[in-house]
This record gives C-alpha cells, sequence and structure tokens, in this order.
C-alpha cells in the first residue's frame, strides 16, 4: 500500500512525541494480516526533508499520547521508517510530519508486511526471518527462508549460483 501526502500548509495537531513534530497529516490504515508492518517514506522523499512518522493503536481509545511506532531519521537520507506488529483487521493511525521545520514537503510513503509466526530471528534484530527475507532486506539464496548471513554463521550455506560468495 503506498499513499502520496503533502504537509505544505498543514498545521500541528498531535501531541509533541516522537521528537519534533510539526505539520503533520494523519491516514488510517487497517491490518489485512496479522504480520509485522514498515510504513517508510526512505525511497520516496528527499534527503532534506527531515520527516517523522508515528503509527498509533486502536486500543482500547486511540491514546495518541503513546505511539506503538516512531522514528525521525532511520534511514541514511534522513528519511523516516516505523515497524510495528499489527493485528489483522485492526485499525491504525500512522502520523507523517515535519522534524523541527516549519517548512512542508510532498512526497509518498509505503506500507510494507509479511506473515508472521515462525518466530525466527536468527540475527536477534526482533524482525522474524521471514520478514526480512520476504521484504528484501536480508537475502537467501537456497530459498530456506533463513537470512544468508545467518546460514554462513552457522556453517550451513549454500553457493546457489556457483560464483564461490553464498
Amino acid at each position: 500500500m503506498g499513499a502520496f501526502f503533502s504537509t505544505l500548509n498543514a498545521t500541528t495537531d498531535g501531541p509533541g512525541d516522537c521528537g519534533a513534530f510539526v505539520n503533520d497529516v494523519w491516514f488510517r490504515w487497517t491490518a489485512p494480516a496479522t504480520s509485522w508492518y514498515e510504513a517508510t517514506t526512505c525511497e520516496t522523499v528527499s534527503w532534506w526533508q527531515r520527516e517523522v512518522i508515528a503509527v498509533y493503536d486502536p486500543a482500547p481509545c486511540w491514546d495518541l499520547d503513546w505511539p506503538i511506532a516512531c522514528d525521525d531519521d532511520a534511514c541514511l537520507n534522513g528519511s523516516a521508517k516505523a515497524r510495528w506488529l499489527a493485528t489483522a483487521g485492526n485499525e491504525y493511525l500512522i502520523r507523517i510530519g515535519c522534524n523541527n521545520s516549519l517548512e512542508g514537503f510532498a512526497g509518498s510513503f509505503q506500507i510494507r508486511g509479511c506473515a508472521v509466526g515462525s518466530n525466527l530471528d536468527c540475527n536477534g534484530n526482533n524482525i522474524d526471518d521471514v520478514c526480512e527475507v520476504a521484504d528484501g532486506s536480508a537475502p537467501d539464496c537456497n530459498g530456506n527462508g533463513i537470512p544468508d548471513s545467518c546460514d554462513i554463521a552457522a556453517g550451513e550455506s549454500l553457493d546457489c549460483n556457483g560464483n564461490g560468495i553464498p
């Protein structure tokens, strides 16, 4: 799922969590499945924008003082990405705004997810291995659902393409 947004001429109408949030816009999104999801502007907004993303849980009654995920500069270009575990059918609020800047910007964001349930996290980064493989953040050349880096560390790697690199 993706959407275009603009914070140009937007006002600040949310709490001051996640650092300095100004000129924010809000989106409602319903999780299609129980999974880890990531809302990101990393590939779609220029480095100088310095945006902030926060995600709010619907239960019990839209507590806007406590986001379940928040980020203001996870990407090298100063863009943001926030990851959270969503429940199928639940609606979430996604807030995008400027980080301590009175200037607005326009761009797009993406929401990506994967099926959760393996509970395997071989590299200890709190993201299921199947999610890392599914979103392309961890290669899996032998298709076993385990990131290659973990296969290599366990001495179980394969040279899938015959180039001498697992």
